[in-house]
C-alpha cells in the first residue's frame, strides 16, 4: 500500500499544485469581479431592489442545491476514483446516473418554484411583491445555477481542475460584471428585471460553454453501456441532505431578516455577508482543488500524506485570510461606505461579527472535505444540522431587538460551531488533524520532504 501511494504521489502532487495555481487565478478574478458586481448593483438599484435581488440570489442558491439532489458531490466521489482506470471502470455509468438524477431534480424544482413556491414565498413569507413578479426568472436562475455547479464539479471529477475553477462562478461573474458596467454607462439606474436578465444570460452562456468541455472529458473515458443509479444515490442522498442543511440553514438567516425587517436591512446584510466571505477566499480555492486528491489518497490508505497535505494547504490559505481579517476588522465601515455607498456603513458591526466567525473557518482548514471524501458524509450531515439549528435559534431570538447584528451573531455562531465540531471529529475519530500549522517553516519543510520522496520514488 505505501508503494502504491508513492507511485501515485507525483501525479497527485502535480495535479494539486497545477490545479491550485489555476484555482487561485480563477478565484482572484472571481474575487475582484464579485466585488465589482456588488458595488455596481448597489449603484444601479435602489436599496429595496438590492434587497429583493439578494433574496432571490439566496433562494436560487438553495433551490440549485435542491435541484442537484447531492449529485455534485456524488459525481466527484464516484467518477474521480475510477475515471483514470481502464475499461469497465464504471466512470461513464456513474456519470450518466448522476446526470439523470440531477436533470430530473432540476426540472421538478424549477416547475414547482415557477408555478407555486415563488408566489407563496412572496406573499406569505416575505411580503415582497417583487418575488412574485419575477418568480419565473428566479426559477430559471435556480435551474441554470444547478447546472453550473454540476458542470464544474463534473469537470473536477475528471481532474479538469482548471476548467472547473473557471466555470464554477468565475466566468459567470465576469459576464455579469461586464453587463452591469455596460448598463451603468448607458443608464445610471435600472430596474430589477434588467439586473435579473443579465444574470440569467450570464449563467446560460457559462453553462453552455462549460458543458461542451464536460462532454469532451466524458467522451475520453472508455465506452460503457448501462447506467449506475444505486451507487450515486447511496452517496448522493446524505450529501443532498447535508448540502441543504448547511447552506439552507445558513441562507435561512437572511430569510428570517427578510420576514422581520425591511428590504433595506436585507440589502445591508447581503452586502456584509458577501464581503465577510472574502476572508475564506483562499480556503475556498483549496477546497476546490483537493477533494479528488483526498479521495484518491484515502483509497490508497496514505493517511500521513492526507494530514500533511491538509495541514500545509490550511497554513497556506490561512495566511491571506489573517491579513484580510485585520483589514476588515479595523476598516470595515470605511470600506463599506467607499465601495457600496454611505448607506451601507451601518453594517460595520455585523461585518466584524461575521469576519471573526469566518476567521475560525479559515484556521480550521478543510475538515468537511476530509469527512466527505472519506465516506463520513452522514457525520458531516448531523454536525451541519446541529450547528445550523443552533445558529437559527440565536437569529430568531435576537432579530427583533438587534436586527442585522442579531442575524450576524446567529450566522457567525453556526459557522464557528460547525467548523469546530468537524475539526474535533476528524482529530478524535479519524485520527487526522486539519488545522493550520502555526510553525509555518516546519509545515513547508515537511511538505517539501513528501514531494522529494515522491520524486525520488518516481525516478
Amino acid at each position: 500500500m505505501p508503494d502504491q501511494a508513492l507511485k501515485a504521489g507525483p501525479a497527485v502532487i502535480n495535479r494539486l499544485f497545477t490545479g491550485g495555481l489555476w484555482a487561485t487565478l480563477g478565484k482572484g478574478v472571481f474575487l475582484l469581479s464579485s466585488l465589482a458586481v456588488n458595488a455596481l448593483l448597489t449603484h444601479l438599484l435602489s436599496p429595496e431592489a438590492v434587497g429583493a435581488y439578494y433574496l432571490m440570489a439566496s433562494i436560487a442558491a438553495i433551490g440549485a442545491l435542491v435541484a442537484l439532489l447531492g449529485m455534485q458531490h456524488a459525481v466527484v466521489r464516484v467518477v474521480a476514483g475510477c475515471a483514470d482506470q481502464a475499461k469497465n471502470s464504471g466512470a461513464r455509468r456513474a456519470f450518466r446516473g448522476a446526470f439523470v438524477v440531477f436533470l430530473a431534480g432540476a426540472l421538478l424544482t424549477g416547475l414547482i418554484y415557477a408555478l407555486w413556491l415563488g408566489r407563496w414565498l412572496g406573499t406569505r413569507v416575505f411580503d415582497a411583491p417583487l418575488l412574485v413578479s419575477f418568480s419565473a426568472l428566479t426559477a430559471a436562475w435556480i435551474v441554470l445555477r444547478g447546472g453550473q455547479i454540476f458542470v464544474s464539479q463534473g469537470l473536477r471529477s475528471y481532474h479538469q481542475l482548471k476548467l472547473g475553477s473557471i466555470f464554477d462562478g468565475t466566468a459567470t461573474t465576469v459576464i455579469i460584471m461586464a453587463g452591469f458596467a455596460a448598463l451603468l454607462l448607458v443608464k445610471p439606474s435600472i430596474g430589477l428585471d434588467a439586473a435579473l436578465m443579465v444574470t440569467i444570460l450570464a449563467l446560460l452562456t457559462s453553462l453552455l460553454i462549460g458543458g461542451r468541455y464536460l462532454r469532451r472529458a466524458y467522451l475520453q473515458t472508455p465506452a460503457e453501456a448501462g447506467i449506475e443509479l444505486r451507487g450515486v444515490l447511496r452517496i448522493g442522498f446524505p450529501l443532498f441532505i447535508l448540502s441543504i442543511a448547511i447552506p439552507g440553514l445558513s441562507e435561512a438567516h437572511i430569510w428570517i431578516l427578510g420576514g422581520a425587517a425591511s428590504e433595506d436591512q436585507v440589502a445591508i446584510y447581503g452586502v456584509v455577508n458577501r464581503l465577510a466571505k472574502f476572508v475564506v477566499i483562499s480556503l475556498i480555492i483549496v477546497n476546490e482543488v483537493i477533494p479528488s486528491t483526498i479521495a484518491q489518497l484515502w483509497r490508497l490508505g496514505d493517511r500521513m500524506a492526507i494530514e500533511k497535505t491538509l495541514r500545509t494547504v490550511a497554513t497556506i490559505s490561512a495566511i491571506p485570510a489573517i491579513l484580510i481579517v485585520v483589514v476588515l476588522a479595523f476598516a470595515g465601515g470605511d470600506l463599506l461606505a467607499l465601495v457600496f455607498g454611505e448607506f451601507y456603513r451601518e453594517g460595520s458591526t455585523a461585518l466584524l461579527i461575521l469576519v471573526l466567525a469566518q476567521a475560525v473557518n479559515a484556521l480550521s482548514g478543510s475538515p468537511g472535505i476530509l469527512l466527505i471524501m472519506s465516506d463520513y458524509q452522514n457525520v458531516t450531515m448531523v454536525i451541519g444540522i446541529i450547528a445550523g439549528i443552533l445558529g437559527l435559534a440565536i437569529s430568531l431570538g435576537t432579530v427583533a431587538t438587534h436586527g442585522v447584528n442579531g442575524i450576524a451573531t446567529g450566522a457567525g455562531t453556526s459557522i464557528v460551531v460547525h467548523n469546530f465540531l468537524m475539526w474535533l471529529y476528524c482529530r478524535k475519530r479519524i485520527g487526522i488533524t486539519t488545522h493550520m500549522r502555526f510553525d509555518i517553516i516546519r509545515s513547508m519543510y515537511d511538505f517539501a520532504n513528501i514531494l522529494k520522496t515522491y520524486k525520488k520514488h518516481d525516478g
